[in-house]
């Protein structure tokens, strides 16, 4: 598969470290229902729980082993980038998908110089999550300390870079995108302290079109719906036009379908790749709802085709991910 892949992206020479953090998945985050009354700000950084996003490793996409030790900084970033790839906006959403276009993007980097990958994180357009540069996870895990990445000409240390795949000169990210950026952009502010107002766009560091003048003209929408996330606890995801900023999407369900303090709002947000207890809960509600799923403890397709059946019918976001509210209308529905 041809990927259009990024040509912004500035190398800049990552010598080896004492030692490489390691390659790891990592299912990051606990929801916890959480207030922090006027702490929404986008230069707040509160510290309301939330459910980090589903982050697939090196390891799990096949990253090829990197020229040399990651470089890790022993202080946290101040900065989060955002970046857009440049590349086709594809109707692929596959995690299959994702992991090539890593593998891709990792190859055409290392083709022109670089030790790896130059960013941190991936997003794809279908919303899944990636670790970039080797070590990133495990660093972003630890919360002291960052690899020095290869995404922002001579501006490397201290700034944390996600690329985005697609061209956003006039478009916008997918939705399913956009909510996987705001999880992850959320999770990475919270784990280093960054204030959302330091959320930045690579063309505001340097002369660049990245991330996009469609993109960057909404980033102030991206820090407003990390803050809220940060704020409350829950996930805030706004529509591609800046309005009616947090989920639930759909306000005629809200009443009914609102997660209580203790129980769902508790509960992890589950997407594809999860693993464990938590999904094999959502396969027992799913098959007493109706959806027949088997309790494998593995958030596959076809549980993720069940998710979306049961939102649909639920009168919820189609987005196949089991957050707050849909954990709470899976639960109320197994109450039936």
């Amino acid at each position: 598969m041809k990927h259009a892949l990024p040509r912004h992206v500035q190398h800049a020479p990552v010598p080896p470290a004492a030692a490489s953090p390691g390659r790891r998945a990592v299912l990051v985050g606990g929801l916890a229902a959480a207030g922090a009354a006027g702490a929404a700000a986008a230069g707040a950084v509160p510290a309301a729980a939330f459910a980090g996003p589903v982050v697939h490793s090196t390891a799990q996409w096949g990253a090829r082993s990197p020229r040399s030790a990651a470089e890790v900084v022993r202080a946290r970033p101040t900065r989060l980038v955002i970046h857009h790839m440049a590349s086709p906006n594809t109707a692929e959403t596959s995690l299959a998908h994702a992991y090539g276009l890593a593998r891709a993007c990792q190859q055409d980097h290392m083709g022109r110089g670089f030790d790896d990958s130059g960013q941190h994180f991936t997003v794809s357009r279908g919303g899944h999550c990636l670790e970039g540069r080797a070590g990133s996870l495990a660093a972003l895990r630890a919360g002291d300390r960052h690899v020095k990445g290869a995404h922002v000409s001579g501006q490397n240390t201290g700034k944390i870079g996600i690329e985005c795949e697609g061209s956003y000169v006039t478009g916008l990210p997918t939705p399913a995108q956009y909510r996987a950026l705001v999880q992850l952009a959320a999770h990475i502010c919270r784990q280093y302290g960054i204030r959302p107002a330091d959320i930045v766009g690579h063309g505001d560091l340097m002369a660049t079109q990245c991330p996009g003048g469609a993109f960057h003209a909404r980033l102030g929408v991206l820090r407003a719906d990390v803050a809220r996330t940060l704020a409350t606890g829950r996930l805030s995801v706004s529509d591609p036009s800046g309005r009616a900023a947090s989920i639930p999407a759909d306000p005629r369900r809200a009443a009914t379908t609102t997660p209580s303090a203790a129980a769902p709002a508790s509960r992890r947000v589950l997407g594809p790749g999860s693993r464990g207890a938590d999904v094999k809960r959502v396969q027992a509600l799913l098959t007493t709802a109706g959806h027949r799923v088997p309790r494998t403890g593995l958030y596959a397709a076809r549980t993720t085709a069940a998710v979306r059946a049961f939102q649909r019918r639920s009168g919820l976001a189609q987005d196949g991910f089991t957050g707050p509210l849909t954990w709470a209308a899976l639960e109320a529905a197994g109450r039936r």
